[in-house]
């Protein structure tokens, strides 16, 4: 029996033209979406969220259809139609919903909805691969993108027009590291690949594939004031509509990033659907590991750790906000669940911590690393150096963001708050022979996938598409929002 999809829309789709940028998507009933019911005769509508200030709280603010539904026939309602959601009938009712996608009551082609799947690998270079290429954009039907013709003439063309905008910038500093970072490595590294090969008479496509590269140190470049509407100015005179262009970007909501607010400073993905987008920060098409400073591994035995879990770092980042304050709820989640268990969670931050951060990461079974401002943080990749297991955390309503899915799978664990419970449970149960075989797989993956060298050997594989040298990088959908908030 074919499973049944729903229209899932903006709770609020009254709101202005730019905030409104997501349009209805056909969703099939096991994907997400926010709740918000109505009912026959009333002029408001009721909005389901989880209670802000607690562990506990309501049933849940995102949910899969058949969740949505008993939701709102619990309150003797039911699901708002895409007609009362147009007419704003649930602007402004709570829940932060009003521009998060939401059920309503509308069905629709199941053929159409909209799955998030893996992708199948990338296929042959150069113009045969445009196929693979479209389908990574999400322009598989009837796309018009065309490999060409003066492809190397054309790259060192946007080389020379954004090349102003990365002379003499050097790499960023954040907590405590300076570079260089995954951006600066991949330019230099197949910036120094693509010459290599030029030199012995090769082209452009013997090293990229379909795909014409941009390589510019975007996080660098972002920090200073004022550049970016110039920068963007000058790279959107140069692209051609029917090229691939594919980059790579570290910063939580990639180029789209809000925190200068003109949108002259940013640039909307929907403009330039022909930019694959590989993303460190949890914005665009295929995810890459979000790297820092290498870290020791020294993973103690099962018998040494005396905790369940541990989380270090912050609750909430400074500046910015980590939505529906999911750390704190994390934590609060998980010290519960322990409880219930006869276990305990350790969570502290730096000198609040009883020992040296990364003692008391040790001294768990697994480690928790919930995503940040943006999808994901940079403490995931550390949990990952240090040779210990990941439980990576994303909201219920927003498609985690994790490299290599099916490397990560043999070592860590993904949940979010409401699933969290039963991975502390299977963790706590987990035997010796396992656990090992787990902390082997980690140790594996720490070089070959979560380095600066991993990442770019799976970047070379992924643009090659060479079938003998396959890639565990995958082409995901776009999210629907630069951040999930």
């Amino acid at each position: 029996m074919a499973e049944a999809a729903h229209w899932l829309q903006r709770g609020c789709s009254t709101l202005p033209a730019d905030a409104r940028r997501i349009g209805p998507r056909c969703g099939a009933g096991s994907q997400v979406g926010g709740v918000r019911c109505c009912g026959d005769g009333r002029a408001s509508c009721v909005s389901v969220c989880l209670g802000a200030q607690s562990c506990g709280g309501d049933d849940g603010q995102a949910a899969n259809l058949s969740q949505a539904t008993a939701f709102c026939r619990r309150r003797g309602l039911r699901l708002c139609t895409r007609a009362e959601l147009s007419h704003g009938t649930c602007c402004r009712s709570g829940c932060a919903m009003d521009g998060m996608l939401v059920w309503t009551a509308d069905g629709c082609d199941a053929a159409e909805a909209l799955v998030e799947t893996q992708l199948p690998e990338p296929r042959p270079r150069g113009a045969r691969g445009l196929s693979h290429a479209a389908h990574c954009l999400g322009m598989a039907r009837n796309h018009s993108l065309q490999y060409p013709v003066d492809a190397d003439e054309h790259f060192r063309e946007v080389q020379r027009k954004m090349e102003p905008f990365s002379r003499g910038v050097p790499p960023h500093s954040y907590a405590g590291y300076s570079g260089p970072w995954l951006e600066n490595r991949w330019s230099a590294h197949f910036e120094a690949e693509y010459e290599r090969v030029r030199a012995r008479g090769g082209r452009l496509r013997d090293v990229f594939g379909p795909w014409v590269p941009i390589f510019l140190p975007w996080t660098d470049v972002f920090v200073k004031p004022g550049w970016r509407p110039r920068m963007f100015a000058a790279l959107r005179s140069v692209l051609r509509p029917t090229v691939a262009y594919l980059t790579l970007v570290q910063m939580d909501e990639g180029l789209e990033s809000r925190d200068q607010g003109a949108s002259s400073a940013r640039l909307d993905y929907a403009q330039l659907p022909n930019l694959l987008v590989l993303s460190a920060g949890g914005y665009g098409h295929v995810a890459v590991p979000l790297l820092k400073q290498p870290e020791d591994a020294a993973p103690p035995p099962l018998s040494a750790r005396s905790t369940l879990a541990s989380f270090v770092g912050t609750l909430q980042h400074g500046g910015t906000k980590i939505p529906r304050d999911l750390r704190r709820r994390a934590v609060c989640a998980a010290r519960a669940a322990a409880s219930r268990l006869g276990a305990t969670v350790e969570a502290c931050r730096g000198s609040g911590c009883a020992a040296p951060w990364r003692d008391v990461m040790r001294r768990s079974r697994a480690s928790l690393a919930p995503r940040g401002y943006g999808r994901t943080s940079f403490h995931l990749s550390e949990i990952i150096q240090m040779g210990l297991l990941p439980i990576y955390l994303h909201l219920a309503n927003d498609p985690p963001w994790l490299p290599y899915p099916s490397v990560f799978e043999r070592f860590g664990f993904v949940a979010d708050e409401t699933t969290l419970p039963e991975v502390l449970r299977r963790l706590n149960a987990m035997g010796e022979v396992e656990f090992d075989a787990r902390t082997r797989a980690v140790l594996e993956a720490r070089t070959s996938h979560f380095s600066y060298g991993g990442t770019l050997e799976q970047i070379d594989r992924f643009l090659k598409g060479d079938p003998s040298r396959p890639t565990d990088l995958r082409c995901v959908p776009l999210p629907l929002t630069p951040s999930g908030h």
